[in-house]
């Protein structure tokens, strides 16, 4: 294979994993979305052990970093509007 042949396999590849996720939180949240946010996670933080298929369903901009971030706090019970708000600045 020549040398523009693998570039462009690997831009086909990455464009495919972009559209893929494209309801994933790609950047950080303005300032004034971070509240209503914090807010939605708290209010459903049970569904955050079940699995981020059951979240992504409620709340889809939820990727997979944040899903753990957030299921390790419900594990430490240490959810509050301050930990979660950390999470998303």
């Amino acid at each position: 294979m020549t040398e523009l042949t693998i570039i462009l396999i690997v831009l086909l590849i990455i464009l495919l994993l972009v559209k893929n996720n494209r309801e994933c939180l790609v950047s950080r949240p303005k300032s004034d979305m971070i509240p209503k946010m914090t807010q939605d996670i708290i209010q459903n933080e049970g569904m955050f052990t079940g699995g981020i298929e059951l979240v992504k369903q409620k709340l889809p901009w939820v990727d997979p970093v944040l899903y753990e971030d957030v299921r390790n706090l419900s594990i430490k019970k240490n959810i509050n509007v301050n930990t979660v708000s950390n999470l998303l600045k």
